[in-house]
């Protein structure tokens, strides 16, 4: 922007694809050497606390830039001997990438949480 605002506006744009191709061979590399994500389903048990919970669930899962697409939140029918149902979170998440699965961690350290189970791996092992 400042090369262009000088008056060199061939220079601005040579720069501004130069820094373009750096970029995306640096994101290329990168995906290259961490290698391709596995991902499988964790499902979470936790306690509905008058709906308290689910709203802070979703704050864990947006912090850990989940996509919409690789989460879901569902009711449980209460078990014998409890009155409140609790809710059931189903999480794709790779297992693979440290930043990645410290999903898995902050979920199991909410107080509301009662309960994690890894299902299984999934057909999708794509991306990221």
């Amino acid at each position: 922007g400042l090369v262009v605002g000088a008056g060199y506006v061939g220079a601005g744009l040579a720069l501004t694809v130069l820094i373009l191709a750096i970029l995306t061979g640096v994101g290329r590399l990168e995906k290259r050497l961490a290698g391709p994500c596995k991902k499988v389903v964790l499902e979470v048990s936790y306690a509905l606390n008058g709906g308290l919970t689910e709203p802070a669930l979703q704050r864990v899962l947006d912090e850990d830039y989940l996509d919409d697409s690789d989460y879901e939140f569902g009711a449980v029918e209460p078990s014998e001997g409890s009155l409140e149902p609790s809710g059931l979170l189903t999480v794709r998440y790779c297992k693979v990438h440290r930043f990645h699965r410290r999903v898995a961690g902050d979920l199991s350290a909410h107080p509301a949480v009662t309960g994690m189970v890894t299902i299984a791996p999934t057909s999708d092992n794509a991306t990221t």
